[in-house]
């Protein structure tokens, strides 16, 4: 400011520009995350299997499919063309979620079925997320010709809001 007052209006918007890119780039990885955590957790373990010729035991954790499901694109829009806003709005809502379990539980809070449709459609989107990287794994398994002495066991504990139908919690009609 003190640079625009003294008439260097060139040197001035040069620093509010460099600012402005600074933090669209920061918005732009946060939003349009290029790698996600576990996309980096695959690829380490895929350079690890391709380096090992003695047995081995991996236990591979994957957090897409956990609260709140923001799984990147192209997932995010696999099981419906829910635009920014919406997805941005939900992941408040999943937020909450959280932070209220037990009134959610106890059928103190109800979820809105359309935001309960997005919800879904997310942690379908991240499902597939997650079975793309085992799925890479698998294959660099397969092209190391470890995959058939080799014993993989899934694990899953998730769904628990997403209603009776599909299995989990939903207040007093749980099952």
């Amino acid at each position: 400011v003190d640079r625009l007052l003294e008439g260097d209006a060139i040197s001035a918007a040069s620093g509010v520009s460099s600012a402005l890119i600074a933090v669209t780039e920061k918005l732009r990885r946060e939003i349009f995350r290029q790698h996600s955590i576990d996309e980096k957790t695959v690829s380490a373990v895929q350079q690890r299997i391709k380096s090992i010729e003695e047995p081995f035991c991996y236990f591979v954790h994957l957090n897409v499919v956990y609260y709140p499901f923001r799984p990147r694109a192209p997932y995010n829009r696999c099981y419906g063309d829910h635009s920014f806003y919406t997805r941005r709005r939900n992941v408040q809502l999943q937020r909450s979620i959280i932070d209220n379990r037990p009134r959610v539980y106890s059928g103190d809070m109800s979820i809105d079925a359309d935001a309960l449709a997005v919800i879904e459609d997310l942690y379908r989107g991240a499902i597939r997320h997650a079975d793309d990287g085992l799925r890479e794994l698998i294959k660099t398994l397969e092209n190391n010709n470890q995959l058939s002495e080799t014993i993989v066991i899934f694990f899953g504990d998730h769904g628990d809001h997403l209603g009776p139908r599909r299995g989990g919690l939903s207040g007093p009609d749980r099952v």
